[in-house]
């Protein structure tokens, strides 16, 4: 199995509320995207956070119900999770 990620997206690909840096047409550094990866193979999660990480504020959830958790407390921009 191969998984491609290709960082970071362009900017009109993303919908947020938040500001962006004119400049570099990506968020503000002092208010980045927040994601969660939920994943429940360890080191596939661990893979994805560390990709994602140099982009993105990342959280992680193992299953389901970590997730609907981390989505209520943090508010996540986006959820990258896999379909059973």
């Amino acid at each position: 199995t191969e998984i491609s990620i290709t960082l970071p997206a362009p900017a009109c690909a993303v919908e947020t509320d938040k500001p962006f840096d004119p400049v570099r047409n990506t968020p503000r550094a002092d208010d980045p995207i927040t994601i969660l990866v939920v994943e429940d193979h360890e080191e596939l999660r661990e893979y994805l956070k560390s990709k994602f990480s140099a982009y993105f504020t990342v959280i992680t959830a193992t299953n389901g119900t970590e997730a609907m958790e981390a989505i209520t407390r943090y508010l996540p921009e986006i959820v990258v999770s896999d379909v059973m």
